[in-house]
């Protein structure tokens, strides 16, 4: 069961909620390749460089695997990371 205090409808929600693991892996997969973990930062600027820098390879990631599905290529996503 899922509860929400949003206006969108039922079907929307529910779909949303179901990609929410493919951000996650993400956010694992980036933080895995960029050897990125653990990190501590104590200024609110290096704060929001490191969420605005996860983000941006959070969307690259998905344009990538966009494109990759427009253009019928299948390919795993370390083969993608790895290739030159």
């Amino acid at each position: 069961m899922l509860r929400t205090n949003t206006v969108y409808n039922t079907e929307t929600v529910a779909h949303v909620y179901k990609a929410l693991w493919t951000v996650e892996d993400i956010i694992r997969t980036a933080k895995s390749i960029l050897e990125t973990r653990p990190i501590y930062h104590k200024c609110n600027e290096t704060i929001r460089g490191h969420v605005f820098c996860s983000f941006l390879a959070l969307l690259l990631k998905t344009e990538l695997e966009r494109r990759m599905k427009f253009a019928d290529l299948q390919c795993e996503w370390a083969q993608a990371v790895s290739r030159s």
